[in-house]
C-alpha cells in the first residue's frame, strides 16, 4: 500500500512536470507567433497548411501545392525555427562530431549537390563556339530581320511583384522587380537578334494564392492565338531567401561574375507532373547546354518539381520553362545584367538552329 507521503511526492512531481510542459508550450507557440509576425513571405503557406490539417476539404478544392514551391515558411519550418533547430542538418552534425570526414562547405551548407553521372561524350560536350563568341555578350551572326507579326517568345510573370534588394517588399515598380528583367530580355532579343517578343506585364499576384490560376488564363489566351509561332514560353521569377539570416556566403550562392560584370545566377525550373514534361525537359537540357557552354557558372542546378496541380502552366505549351533570375538578395542591376546574357542564350537556341 502506498503511503500518503509518497502520493504527495508523486503528485507534486506531476504538478511540476505539467507546469514545465505548459511553460514550454507557451514559449513555443509564442516563438511561432513571433516568427509568423516578423516574416514577409507572401502567400501564407503555414496558414494554408493549417487549414488543410483542420479542414481537409480546403485542400481538395483550392489548394495547389505547386503555387507554393518558392515558399519556405511551412508549419514544419516554423516549428524547427521556434525550437532553434532550423539550421541543423545531418551533414553539419556529422561534420561536427566526426571532423575526420572533413565534409566540404557546400555539403555542410546543405546546398544542392550534383549527382554523379558517368562521363559520356555527345554533341553537347563539343564546343560549337569560337574563342571570340564564347563569353561575349553579343553574337552578330545570330541577327535576322524582325517580324512583329510572328512572335517567337512569350515572356510573362506569375509573380510580377517579386522584388530585388532595393525594395524591401513586393513591388510593382519595374525598376526593382522581375518585370524589369523581362523588359531587358525583350529589348535585347528584338533589337539585337530580330526575335519578336510578347512581353505580358499583367499583374497576376494581386492575390498571391491564385497567381498561377490567373497567369494560366493569360497563357491559354496566347496559346489560342500564337500556338504555331511561339518557340519559347518563359515565366520569369526570382528566388527568395531569409534576409535576416543571409550572409556573404548566401549572396555568393546567387551571384557570379562574367566579363568582369557582377550578375545574378539563373536557375531553370520545370515540372515532372506536366503532361508535356518530356518536351519541356528536352528544352531545359538544350538551354542548359548553351548556358553552361557559353557562360560557365551562370546557371544553378536545374530544379525539377515533382508535384503541383497546374504544373506551373507547363502543360499548355511544349516549349515552356520557368526561369529564376537571382534572388531578393541580388540588386536589380545584377538581375538585369543577367537578362542580357539570357537573351543571348535564347537567341542561340532560336536563331542558332
Amino acid at each position: 500500500m502506498i503511503s500518503k507521503s509518497k502520493v504527495k511526492k508523486i503528485t507534486g512531481s506531476m504538478d511540476i512536470g505539467i507546469m514545465i510542459l505548459l511553460i514550454f508550450i507557451v514559449v513555443f507557440f509564442g516563438r511561432c507567433i513571433y516568427i509568423l509576425k516578423n516574416n514577409n513571405e507572401r502567400g501564407g503557406l503555414a496558414y494554408v497548411e493549417l487549414l488543410n490539417f483542420s479542414i481537409p476539404l480546403i485542400e481538395t478544392q483550392v489548394y495547389d501545392e505547386g503555387a507554393y514551391y518558392e515558399n519556405n515558411l511551412s508549419l514544419k519550418n516554423i516549428a524547427l525555427e521556434a525550437l532553434g533547430l532550423s539550421d541543423i542538418s545531418v551533414a553539419k552534425l556529422v561534420n561536427s562530431e566526426i571532423p575526420m570526414f572533413k565534409l566540404n562547405d557546400k555539403l555542410a551548407k546543405n546546398d544542392q549537390v550534383e549527382e554523379y553521372t558517368p562521363f559520356k561524350l555527345n554533341d553537347g560536350a563539343v564546343s560549337k563556339y569560337t574563342a571570340e563568341e564564347k563569353n561575349n555578350l553579343y553574337n552578330p551572326k545570330l541577327k535576322k530581320e524582325l517580324n512583329k507579326s510572328k512572335p517567337e517568345v512569350l515572356i510573362y510573370h506569375t509573380h510580377s511583384g517579386e522584388n530585388y534588394a532595393e525594395s524591401k517588399k513586393s513591388t510593382n515598380d519595374q525598376n526593382y522587380n522581375v518585370v524589369g528583367v523581362g523588359n531587358v530580355i525583350e529589348k535585347e532579343l528584338e533589337e539585337k537578334y530580330g526575335i519578336s517578343v510578347i512581353h505580358d506585364r499583367t499583374i497576376h499576384d494581386t492575390s498571391y494564392n491564385d497567381s498561377y490560376n490567373r497567369s494560366r488564363e493569360t497563357v491559354k489566351g496566347y496559346a489560342k492565338k500564337y500556338n504555331d509561332t511561339l518557340k519559347l514560353v518563359i515565366d520569369i521569377h526570382r528566388d527568395g531567401v531569409d534576409l535576416k539570416k543571409a550572409t556573404q556566403k548566401t549572396k555568393d550562392l546567387f551571384t557570379t561574375s562574367i566579363n568582369g560584370e557582377s550578375m545574378a545566377k539563373i536557375m531553370y525550373v520545370n515540372s515532372r507532373s506536366s503532361s508535356k514534361f518530356k518536351a519541356n525537359d528536352k528544352l531545359e537540357k538544350e538551354l542548359s547546354a548553351i548556358t553552361n557552354e557559353l557562360y560557365p557558372g551562370l546557371a544553378r542546378k536545374t530544379y525539377t518539381y515533382d508535384r503541383g496541380i497546374n504544373s506551373f502552366n507547363q502543360d499548355i505549351f511544349s516549349n515552356s520553362i520557368l526561369l529564376e533570375v537571382g534572388a531578393n538578395i541580388n540588386t536589380s542591376k545584377e538581375a538585369m545584367t543577367s537578362g542580357k546574357y539570357v537573351a543571348r542564350i535564347i537567341a542561340e537556341h532560336i536563331n542558332g538552329e
